[in-house]
């Protein structure tokens, strides 16, 4: 039987909730970096795929994860991360979240208002081998907050740390752009989103795509041969 805290995985391993808070912003390119070596590819970089997999973490499988993240440069929106490797094909998402909420007056940096990075996952493993891996895991996640040294150029007006070339800030950009035609069209929309999720849900859907696709690549190929 698992210790109190955690739960059996289906692996028979104990399933372990690992989380991390961090009152400081993040380098956004560092984080896209750290997500991609250790959760594999997003959504967005596979062009008719949901993933690949989740990449393999040693003696621990990470089963989930999600949360909010606070971005250098991004006060008003934060982003949110998500990542579930129990779905066909694995889910890896990074996009823009909502507003920050509005800070109060008198605030504490505890209570509701304060812009954070915020992750919750659950793994499972060995205690040894989780334990080993939380350390590392915490450890990288470290290195994509901005340091003393960059807050205070930051500061002093050295802005060259936010490229406007930055994943991030294309993928706020977009935001900003399709807001209005996104909120005109949200009931519709949902439903696609609602329908998208279901058929990707059905057992051989990963099968069935991979088949749609070679299907098509040797109509194109046949059909460029005919013209050529």
């Amino acid at each position: 039987m698992a210790p109190a805290g955690e739960t059996e995985a289906s692996s028979g391993l104990p399933q372990v909730h690992i989380g991390f808070v961090r009152r400081r912003p993040m380098h956004p390119e560092r984080f896209f970096a750290l997500a991609r070596r250790r959760f594999g590819p997003l959504d967005s970089d596979l062009s008719c795929s949901y993933g690949s997999g989740p990449k393999p973490q040693g003696e621990v499988r990470v089963l989930s994860g999600s949360g909010c993240l606070w971005f250098i440069g991004s006060d008003d929106m934060c982003a949110e991360w998500f990542f579930n490797s129990s779905v066909s094909g694995g889910r890896h998402l990074l996009r823009c979240g909502g507003p920050w909420p509005a800070d109060q007056a008198g605030a504490t940096e505890t209570e509701a208002g304060s812009r954070r990075v915020d992750l919750s996952l659950e793994v499972s493993g060995a205690p040894a081998d989780v334990d080993a891996w939380k350390v590392s895991f915490s450890s990288e996640l470290n290195d994509c907050l901005i340091t003393r040294a960059e807050a205070v150029a930051l500061e002093e007006g050295d802005t060259r740390m936010l490229s406007p070339q930055c994943e991030w800030e294309e993928m706020r950009a977009v935001q900003e752009n399709l807001s209005p035609w996104v909120v005109h069209w949200w009931p519709l929309l949902r439903l696609l989103h609602g329908i998208t999720t279901m058929v990707t849900a059905i057992p051989g859907f990963g099968l069935l795509q991979t088949v749609g696709r070679s299907l098509a690549t040797r109509v194109r190929t046949g059909a460029w041969a005919r013209i050529f």
